[in-house]
């Protein structure tokens, strides 16, 4: 875990893309950004920022930040994906493509 809150959870992905790849995601269980309590969105933003932050001073670059759909979601809880932004905007193809070719028993 890189930092936490009272309902949300940053930390590094267990099957990163690339060296940085972090999660930030609820304790509770939610399925979708949208679902996410009204009173918890000032707490989600503020954590947002911060993990955008962290990546950005710890990697020396800016993060590609994204949310997979619902459907294409490994795990089936809502997570943010932070990525320290080593490659342009082909990102995620690029490091995939990377990833498998490191990686071919996954």
């Amino acid at each position: 875990m890189i930092f936490s809150t009272k309902n949300f959870v940053f930390f590094l992905d267990n099957f990163p893309i690339i060296k940085g790849h972090s999660l930030l995601a609820p304790k509770n269980h939610i399925r979708k950004e949208s679902k996410i309590p009204k009173d918890q969105w000032s707490e989600y933003i503020e954590l947002s920022n911060k993990a955008y932050q962290y990546i950005k001073k710890k990697y020396s670059r800016y993060p590609l930040v994204f949310i997979n759909a619902p459907q294409d979601q490994s795990v089936k809880h809502f997570h943010k994906h932070f990525i320290p932004g080593y490659f342009g905007y082909l990102g995620v193809s690029k490091a995939l493509t990377n990833f498998l070719k490191e990686n071919k028993n996954v």
